[in-house]
């Protein structure tokens, strides 16, 4: 007998929030209709950290120990390259082995083969710590500055945050020593803190321990240490055994909350935004106090490349883990706080695509961390690593990079899955409650030899009477029904689809007004100090240009940061905390008034004056719903369009508080918008296993154009990235794969040339990802990519200019932005990079004007 999904959302969010109950989720369910999904986020303050589940990579499953430097910076500008920092991975997670302990020899040591196994260089380290205490990082797996520097991982660091990314570590929060011999933080913990902060780390995984039965030799514990571990029976830092140390408990519960709160403690004193998980597996109930100090615990065991193993509740497998999960910890999942099952292991061991699929599906519908963990070095990966084939690249990003998924997974409400009737231990149904009123649905079929036809009714799911539109996240096939969902979904894998009333999508849903509201004015541009060491603290992204002239361009990075300068003299460029504490995600210049958008939905409009920004005023125009680009047609008319498929049309210069919204491309990811005309915009996106999408429409009134929804690239699997528009009868897309597609966005038809390789054919993966593309006029365009690449071509027929592809930028870590303003006296672009630098130039001749590539932003190279 089925009986409908449970959405207890008020009590599950607010126990997760206000201190995590110890009662585990009720097993009765109540009908969805009992509570208003948003009215109860609405009333959930959003945490600083982990607002929802990480997103990221994790070395273990790839590389073991054999994890480095080398193959961890290569997997991160994958990651970048690839589009799939875009879809939201932004971690890069070290998971272990990387002491100096260790002769070279032992078969825990990163496996080095070059340079050739010598004595490691100690720098006075006893036990793999230096005499202040501090952990000595394996130098050759880490290689540090200058000698004894001891900075291996600042170095990783300071690489990451060029690309975008973030850096994780593995720490041990016990006194003893772990599996890979890291020796514990217990004792140690201020120094390992204080070291987080000075190497960069984002995050932190703390583990606990192996073997209690390990008896090192002395530590290099402070004087007059007094720890658990110097109670009587310890012989140096660790040993001997738990049981022969009357200091511990029997269940070793009571001290790992110690250690663990020890060790948390010190990393909210001395590195405040470091997200912490903690591999909780090892205690029974690790998650009732493990949440409550951490963003993410771990209860179940390691994961493994299993689809299933014996016994319904295996540890490890696929099935395992959503199995152990699905029911055991709704009450404890929410905004900050997110049980973490371990890993993905999409892409390894014999696990096929079905099962690849139904892994992400179900990570996400459950709102656990997607943490990808499979080799995605596509070259030069340093000692003992083999580069993946292409072919495995491509099926990762497939599947890593659906952006339909994607978006179910960091929905903001937080919303855990609740089981759908009752779980028969072979056929899962699972529906999860999402921000904005819609379902996701999810039907795993967990045989591993039989298909099955699997329906959830309108009353299972807890749906009124009424007519909903139904997608298949996977294909991005649409259907309208009563609300049933039903699929006959082969052995191990997984349908999974959105379901939204009908009265809120197509032309219908145009309102004037979604969750909007004013805000402060900004002060002028003498509050924002131009000197960047008064108030910037790191590195800066720009991910954004607009070039109304040639002589002036404001840029905007992912720090809140506003650059405006003349690409001619680039050194004398003004920079402004524009929108502090936000990350700035595109900006748009139609004449001497400019609006810059942010990640959270908020435009700030100002004036292109000598000293920056000028008369600057703010206000939230899409709050919730992923804002990726704002193009503003006049000054006095600007349009947003986000991650789920609305067109948000405004006045910058007006106070008026509800700007219009249209769902123009409902649930779909778009990406970028180009409006030609006050009267027509054109917007791109897409992404998953369906490709493409174009929509115009009129963004005064929401009214799609008579093409209808398009897709004109069926090249790409990951979306189309940008779009320019130098007519209302002609626009131009490019994508991830060095492609470029002109057509009529009045008719929906391609140009002659279709779509153009760019780049060349036959690209390995991560390479020829177009970010951005610009047409001054309707027989030029010029497009970048993140390799730091230009290239120059006639649109009209996909001929590239005689200077080929040009390296504008080899050494940069990728162009972000380009933009060529059309009132230039001669054809003129300027691209922005993710090292804070500018590089003009000439689309058809590739020549770069003086200076070349100049910092614009701040510095981010030693």
């Amino acid at each position: 007998m089925r009986v409908p999904v449970v959405i207890e959302l008020m009590a599950m969010v607010g126990a997760a929030l206000a201190g995590v109950g110890t009662a585990q989720a009720a097993t009765s369910h109540t009908p969805a209709s009992a509570v208003s999904a948003p009215a109860t986020q609405q009333a959930v303050k959003t945490p600083k950290l982990a607002a929802t589940p990480p997103m990221g990579w994790n070395s273990w499953d790839a590389y073991a120990c054999d994890s480095g430097a080398r193959n961890l910076e290569a997997v991160a500008r994958f990651i970048h390259d690839s589009g799939l920092e875009k879809d939201g991975y932004s971690y890069v997670n070290q998971d272990g082995c990387y002491d100096d302990l260790e002769g070279l020899a032992s078969p825990n040591t990163y496996g080095v083969t070059d340079p050739t196994p010598q004595d490691p260089e100690t720098c006075g380290a006893v036990n793999g710590r230096l005499p202040d205490g501090s952990l000595y990082l394996n130098s050759y797996a880490y290689p540090p500055s200058r000698p004894c520097a001891d900075d291996g991982f600042a170095v990783v660091s300071h690489y990451l945050h060029g690309l975008g990314l973030k850096m994780g570590v593995y720490y041990d929060a016990s006194n003893s020593w772990n599996c890979e011999e890291i020796p514990g933080s217990y004792g140690f913990d201020d120094v390992d803190a204080r070291n987080l902060a000075r190497w960069g780390v984002d995050y932190v995984k703390l583990d606990w321990g192996c073997s209690d039965t390990t008896v090192p030799p002395g530590s290099n514990a402070p004087t007059g240490y007094v720890g658990i571990d110097a109670a009587p029976g310890n012989q140096g830092f660790g040993g001997p055994t738990f049981a022969a140390n009357p200091a511990y408990d029997t269940d070793q519960q009571t001290t790992q909350t110690t250690m663990y709160t020890a060790m948390v403690d010190a990393i909210r004193a001395q590195a405040p935004h470091t997200v912490v998980s903690i591999a909780g597996a090892g205690t029974t109930g690790s998650e009732q106090w493990g949440l409550p100090m951490a963003q993410l615990d771990r209860p179940t065991g390691d994961a493994n490349a299993n689809f299933t193993a014996t016994g319904k509740h295996a540890a490890g497998s696929v099935v395992g883990l959503v199995n152990a999960d699905a029911t055991t910890y709704d009450a404890l999942t929410g905004p900050g706080h997110w049980v973490d099952p371990d890993p993905m292991e999409v892409g390894n061991g014999s696990l096929t695509a079905d099962e690849d699929r139904s892994e992400m599906s179900m990570f996400s519908e459950m709102a656990m961390p997607l943490l990808m963990s499979t080799n995605l070095c596509p070259g030069s990966c340093g000692p003992d690593t083999t580069a993946a084939t292409q072919d495995q690249l491509a099926l990762d990003v497939s599947v890593f990079g659906n952006k339909r998924v994607i978006a179910v997974d960091q929905d903001p409400l937080g919303s855990p899955a609740h089981v759908v009737g009752t779980f028969d231990g072979t056929h899962l149904e699972m529906a999860k409650p999402l921000a904005n009123g819609d379902l996701a649905v999810t039907l795993f079929n967990e045989s591993a030899t039989d298909a099955a036809t699997m329906t959830a009714s309108p009353a299972d799911l807890g749906l009124a009477a009424g007519s909903y539109r139904v997608q298949d996240l996977w294909s991005g096939e649409t259907t309208t029904s009563d609300g049933t969902v039903e699929a006959d979904v082969p052995a191990t894998a997984t349908a999974m689809f959105r379901i939204s009333p009908v009265s809120r999508s197509g032309h219908a849903s145009h309102t004037s007004g979604l969750s909007t509201s004013t805000t402060p004015s900004v002060p002028d541009a003498v509050a924002y100090p131009s000197d960047p060491t008064a108030t910037y603290r790191g590195p800066g992204n720009l991910v954004s240009v607009s070039c109304p002239t040639s002589a002036a361009c404001a840029a905007v990075d992912n720090q809140g940061r506003l650059v405006t300068f003349d690409p001619s003299t680039p050194g004398r460029s003004v920079r402004q905390s524009l929108d502090p504490d936000s990350s700035l995600v595109s900006v748009s210049c139609p004449g001497s008034r400019c609006t810059a958008l942010d990640s959270e939905g908020v435009a700030t409009t100002f004036t292109l004056g000598r000293r920056g920004a000028e008369h600057a005023s703010r206000r939230v125009v899409d709050a919730g719903r992923q804002p990726t680009a704002v193009d503003c047609a006049t000054a006095t008319q600007c349009t947003v369009v986000d991650g789920s498929g609305n067109a948000v049309t405004f006045d910058p210069a007006s106070s008026r508080p509800h700007p219009s919204v249209a769902a123009v491309d409902p649930d779909t990811y778009l990406d970028a918008v180009d409006c030609p005309s006050a009267s027509q915009c054109t917007a791109v996106g897409g992404g998953g296993n369906s490709g493409d999408t174009e929509v115009t429409f009129d963004p005064t009134s929401g009214q799609i154009g008579a093409a209808g929804v398009t897709a004109v690239d069926p090249a790409t699997g990951n979306g189309v990235s940008s779009v320019s528009c130098p007519s209302t009868t002609q626009c131009t897309v490019v994508d991830g794969s060095g492609n470029e597609t002109t057509f009529d966005p009045t008719t929906g038809a391609t140009a002659g040339a279709g779509v153009t390789a760019l780049e060349g054919d036959a690209l390995a993966a991560g390479l020829g990802v177009l970010t951005s593309v610009d047409c001054p006029t309707t027989t030029t365009c010029a497009a970048v990519d993140l390799s730091g690449d230009e290239v120059g071509f006639d649109p009209t027929t996909g001929a590239v200019s005689a200077a080929g592809l040009i390296a504008l930028d080899p050494e940069g870590n990728g162009l972000e932005s380009v933009s060529c303003p059309t009132a230039a006296a001669a054809l003129h672009c300027t691209a922005v990079d993710l090292d804070g630098q500018a590089i003009s130039f000439d689309p058809t001749t590739g020549s770069v004007g003086s200076p070349g590539v100049a910092t614009v932003d701040a510095r981010r190279r030693r």
